[in-house]
């Protein structure tokens, strides 16, 4: 299973203003592989060469600034590590 995890950024970050958003891949040990930053969840978002499912950016876009959940790939939220 691919695990994820997807945060709403902090106002005060750097490019918060324009890409609030924020997935993360995350390796075997629940460490971030790589991360994409994107604005809304009408754009096509890609990871590493690999277009995000919508199901996982829909649930993104939902979370609190501030807040950030473990999910799966269908935007489940998952325990974490």
């Amino acid at each position: 299973m691919t695990w994820y995890f997807g945060r709403r950024r902090h106002t005060d970050e750097v490019g918060a203003g324009t890409h609030p958003f924020e997935i993360q891949l995350l390796d075997k040990a629940g460490r971030c592989a790589e991360y994409v930053q994107f604005a809304t969840a009408q754009e096509t978002v890609l990871l590493g060469g690999i277009v995000v499912p919508h199901e996982l950016v829909a649930r993104v876009v939902t979370l609190e600034v501030g807040g950030g959940e473990y999910l799966d790939a269908k935007g489940n939220v998952v325990r974490p590590f």
